[in-house]
């Protein structure tokens, strides 16, 4: 039974491991859609995430993130190295890879900017096929079992691959409109020697409309309101998430965001996904995020999905212009 579980898991990878992992504060942690945010505001910032998904299932999924930006003045250039991993407690599949960002800032007006990017990273993805007990490692007629195996499956629990990124993103202090694409080259994720199994592309258009609220709440002079979204392809699959989050004077945040799929790839697909309640603060150059996601697909028991995020701004450590970092998050 172990030896066809192994057989099901590398037949079926590249198909069912074969979509980036998401998050659902895209807004915290844009430079996970969009190189293009690396330059976004004149400043240095440092920002990261988990993210635990149906912890009451056997099949719980973790993902986290870490990201630093660094703006340079005198070259309009923003420079980002981010890190991106995935584990699924269950079948022990891993997926890793780090990337390097490079942005550059365009203006077109007095208010509006354009900022082309580029990425590049290099993945790797991998089964811990080591702890299953295989075939050949059961010894019956001395009753021990053998720690090594030659099972040939065991030489291809590991790909690595190199990956090449595009984005773009037009953007004032309050409006923001951006489009990523991932996985150009299409790399081949395959665990199988002589079989090319490539990546989808991983397209994203993001956009987002910032409003102070004193212009219709006389006395919430410092509150906003921030309206986004995220409209995301992967071969097949398409999902849409759309919300609004509120800043208070005080720092506090508090949001809503619908997860949807637009198009159905097949019979179970549902038109809505889940709805996330985020919150959180924002205090100086801090800003602090969690959300919960409430599943309405039907699928039972599995305790939601949590995620946290961190972001830390500040002045740029290359003497630029502090920016409208708070609107651009």
């Amino acid at each position: 039974m172990k030896k066809i579980i192994l057989i099901l898991a590398v037949c079926t990878a590249g198909i069912g491991w074969g979509q980036d992992p998401i998050f659902t504060q895209f807004f915290n942690v844009p430079e996970t859609l969009n190189p293009s945010f690396a330059a976004v505001n004149g400043s240095t910032k440092v920002n990261v995430a988990h993210r635990s998904q149906w912890a009451g299932l056997n099949y719980n999924l973790s993902s986290q993130f870490a990201n630093f930006n660094a703006y340079v003045d005198n070259i309009n250039s923003g420079f980002g190295i981010s890190m991106l991993n995935l584990l699924e407690t269950h079948t022990r599949y891993r997926f890793t890879q780090a990337t390097l960002n490079y942005a550059y800032r365009v203006p077109l007006s007095a208010e509006w900017v354009f900022i082309p990017s580029l990425s590049f990273g290099f993945g790797n993805k991998d089964f811990s096929f080591d702890s299953l007990l295989l075939e050949d490692q059961i010894d019956i007629p001395n009753s021990i079992i053998n720690l090594q195996s030659a099972d040939p499956a065991l030489l291809n629990a590991t790909s690595n691959f190199f990956d090449f990124s595009v984005g773009g993103l037009i953007m004032n202090d309050n409006f923001w409109l951006g489009v990523g694409a991932r996985h150009l080259n299409r790399p081949n994720i395959s665990f199988e020697y002589n079989r090319n199994e490539k990546l989808d592309i991983f397209v994203s258009v993001q956009a987002g409309l910032s409003y102070q609220l004193d212009n219709i709440f006389y006395t919430w002079e410092q509150a906003q309101i921030r309206f986004m979204m995220n409209f995301m392809n992967q071969g097949v699959y398409k999902r849409l998430d759309f919300g609004a989050e509120v800043e208070l004077e005080s720092g506090l945040t508090m949001g809503a965001i619908l997860a949807t799929s637009p198009v159905k790839y097949d019979d179970q697909s549902h038109a809505l996904n889940s709805l996330n309640l985020t919150t959180g603060f924002v205090w100086d150059f801090i800003k602090v995020g969690y959300s919960y996601d409430v599943n309405l697909s039907g699928l039972m028991g599995t305790h939601g999905v949590h995620e946290v995020t961190l972001t830390y701004t500040f002045d740029s450590i290359f003497n630029s212009s502090f920016g409208c970092w708070r609107c651009q998050q």
